[in-house]
């Protein structure tokens, strides 16, 4: 029986028995309850070594070995979980006394190169930019600005009407 159960029936037996003895005395119990709960948790529960054993770096969808060990006495009472991170996938991710697992990239991220009309509405944007950056430290020569302020209106234009941002991942 675990420390939980054991301690719920002995605060029932010194509730039952705080009927009849006075207060102080069933103060005293109860913390002799508490105590004693206290002990019993820190023998019932050992505490638990646990090493875990994987390479550093994953190749994509290249399989590596991750094992985790426990140091407990039984370990057929130990059940380890390993939690899958995103885009990892752990097999098997369960097991009783310790875990041999395959971990393994489970997502490979393709390569976005984005669709032509998006690099040139990019491009656009540039040139504007670099254009209204060009004037501004040469004079100020406004009119230079207000034309690459121009062009960079333009680009967002073109932008919109192509639907640049459906190129997202």
């Amino acid at each position: 029986m675990t420390p939980t159960p054991r301690a719920a029936l002995a605060f029932v037996a010194v509730a039952l028995v705080a009927l009849f003895v006075s207060a102080t005395l069933a103060l005293v119990l109860a913390a002799a309850v508490v105590a004693a709960t206290a002990v019993d948790v820190v023998l019932a529960r050992p505490r638990l070594r646990v090493r875990r054993t994987v390479p550093r770096t994953l190749s994509r969808a290249v399989p590596a070995r991750l094992t985790i060990t426990t140091g407990a006495a039984r370990p057929d009472h130990v059940q380890v979980r390993q939690a899958q991170p995103a885009d990892v996938t752990v097999e098997p991710s369960i097991a009783t006394g310790g875990l041999d697992a395959q971990i393994a990239p489970s997502y490979v991220h393709e390569a976005h190169h984005g669709r032509p009309a998006s690099w040139v509405t990019t491009s656009i944007v540039i040139v504007g930019f670099v254009i209204g950056g060009i004037a501004l430290p040469v004079g100020p020569v406004w009119w230079l600005f207000w034309l690459g302020v121009g062009i960079v209106v333009l680009g967002a234009i073109i932008g919109a009407a192509v639907h640049i941002f459906d190129d997202w991942y």
